[in-house]
């Protein structure tokens, strides 16, 4: 889904918030965000999304919403001193009483993560409206309750009646029965519902309905609606009218000769009845042993073994001869090929659940397991350099941390000077020059965010990796010799021992390691920097003090700093290791 557009519009603002509301138009990253400042006699022209309004525009605040209506978000940003009537708080979205630039930029990033989720799901809606509607068989979503929450077009179309007619509403009212009728019925519908609900399996059913003074018989498929806990919410289900088996049957002709499936037909024997002609051309070498009425599908699949292959583990059946709803994947090969292949059968069945035949699926799913690979991949994988990320480190290096583990927390120095100076491309090409040493050096190597990595050494003693990690000094100091401003690197280290094995804990130690190998950097730079400024003939005195404390800041050095109790972590390192 590409990246919502947001229009952004504001008439007037106090001026503190007009230079964080354009650096934060800038850093947004979720949604394409056009700002526009506007006088409130041309909004009506531009109909922005959102539209922040002063303290001075409250007076225009029922013009604007009479104009706008529900097409534009108001948002009143005030500093706090307003008062204002319950008649004028009740035409905004909302009231921002901001004290400072950083509650405004709080304020207006809730906002637009809240556009960019209205706008998904709006988004989303529209395509399971306009999917649906473009199916030529019944379709609906019934709640707990058996009330229809939304159907297709083709379900109003067969029933006669208009959407508006019909969700919200139950079955007895939908078919013209009366509630009374509905519930002494023995309706097959009333009884798939509920061994959905019950069981939470697919189902799958001929019902028959009574409507326009005729009897209608729909081929249904019924399965469990979840929510994102896996509770069961309804259920879903499509029905294919089959009162004209006629014209169903020729449908069912075009619509398998027609698709890019292989599919075969079987009767209630397992004996294979129809196949269509991308199936022809998968098992062209095998047709002459298939014999339309007579071949068993067992049989079948037997007989091209060598050419179809099982794939071990990944076979779901809910019966071992009559199964409703069976799943498996095998692996064809073909010409020095493979292709994943997602074998789906679906057992027909009537309305006393005698099995009318079966309709089986064969679906090329392998484009979709490398990309579903692919995603499993970037998920963990840092875009950039290659490296593991945060989330890869979390649950894929450091899943069990044990006594002896070390991990060293690495912050890229002055490379803020480099963005800076010659901007992100150059900061990006460093970065991956980085990254290509500390996977030279460690092969559990992390980009943990911005200019910060970590590096996880297992089975390794610590001294082992203090002498790669001065090694690593080195080599970073000619890798950037004038190139990227001279980079270099603070680093921390910490130990998981037996009485800490959490891994936040270690990461928090590294930090303030790190933390504390910068600062003690930083003192030794500040002091060469002032004795550069300082006459010899004229402060002598202060001149050697500061001498003898670059000396002695010289002597403990380090490129890397090993964490002791008490080292604090630095502010911004706390809060970063607070949150994952």
């Amino acid at each position: 889904m590409s990246l919502p557009s947001c229009k952004l519009a504001y008439i007037s603002l106090p001026p503190q918030f007009e230079e964080p509301l354009a650096a934060f138009i800038k850093d947004y990253k979720e949604a394409e965000i056009h700002l526009a400042a506007c006088s409130s006699s041309d909004v009506s022209v531009l109909v922005p999304d959102l539209l922040l309004l002063g303290r001075q525009d409250i007076s225009a605040l029922p013009a604007l919403h009479s104009v706008l209506a529900d097409k534009t978000r108001l948002i009143l940003v005030d500093d706090g001193e307003g008062d204002y009537s319950p008649d004028m708080l009740c035409l905004l979205a909302d009231l921002w009483l901001c004290l400072n630039p950083e509650l405004f930029r709080f304020h207006l990033r809730r906002l637009c993560d809240d556009f960019c989720a209205h706008f998904r799901a709006k988004r989303t809606s529209i395509y399971l409206d306009t999917f649906i509607d473009a199916q030529p068989e019944l379709i609906w979503f019934k709640d707990l309750d058996g009330i229809h929450v939304k159907v297709n077009a083709y379900f109003c179309k067969v029933v006669g009646k208009e959407r508006s007619n019909v969700e919200g509403f139950g079955h007895a009212h939908i078919w013209g029965l009366s509630e009374e009728e509905y519930e002494k019925s023995d309706l097959a519908c009333k009884k798939s519902d509920e061994r959905v609900l019950t069981t939470g399996k697919d189902d799958s059913s001929l019902e028959y309905v009574s409507t326009e003074g005729r009897i209608r018989t729909f081929l249904t498929l019924k399965s469990a609606l979840r929510d994102e806990k896996g509770e069961i919410i309804g259920t879903v289900g499509r029905a294919r009218d089959i009162t004209d088996m006629r014209s169903v049957l020729a449908k069912v002709d075009l619509l398998l000769d027609n698709i890019p499936l292989a599919v075969l037909l079987t009767d209630e024997n397992e004996r294979i009845i129809k196949i269509n002609d991308r199936f022809k051309e998968i098992f062209l070498p095998h047709l002459e042993s298939l014999k339309l009425g007579q071949t068993a599908y067992s049989d079948f699949i037997q007989q091209t073994s060598e050419l179809i292959k099982l794939l071990p583990g990944e076979v779901h059946s809910t019966d071992e001869f009559h199964t409703r709803h069976f799943h498996e994947e095998r692996k064809l090969f073909s010409q020095s090929t493979e292709t994943i292949i997602d074998v789906i059968r679906k057992d027909v069945l009537d309305h006393q659940d005698a099995l009318l035949g079966s309709v089986i699926i064969f679906r090329d799913i392998t484009m979709e397991r490398k990309m579903t690979a692919s995603l499993q991949k970037s998920a963990f994988i840092d875009p950039l350099t290659g490296l593991q990320n945060r989330r890869g480190f979390y649950q894929k290096i450091a899943v069990m941390p044990e006594a002896g583990d070390v991990l060293v927390y690495l912050d890229v120095d002055k490379f803020k000077q480099l963005n800076d100076v010659w901007g992100h491309d150059s900061g990006d090409r460093a970065l991956e020059v980085i990254a290509a040493l500390l996977r030279k050096l460690c092969s559990s190597s992390v980009r943990f965010g911005g200019d910060e990595f970590l590096l996880y050494f297992k089975h390794i003693s610590l001294q082992t990796v203090l002498n790669k990690l001065s090694l690593l000094a080195e080599e970073i100091k000619k890798v950037m010799r004038g190139r990227f401003m001279g980079l270099s690197f603070s680093m921390g280290v910490a130990i998981v021992d037996e009485n800490n094995t959490s891994i936040d804990d270690v990461v928090r130690n590294a930090d303030a390691a790190m933390y504390s190998n910068k600062r003690h950097r930083n003192e030794y730079e500040r002091i060469q920097e002032e004795i550069k400024l300082l006459s010899t003939e004229e402060n002598p005195e202060i001149l050697q003090a500061l001498r003898e404390r670059l000396e002695k800041c010289r002597a403990g050095l380090l490129p890397y700093t090993v964490y002791k109790p008490g080292m604090q972590s630095s502010p911004e390192g706390v809060t970063r290791k607070n949150a994952r």
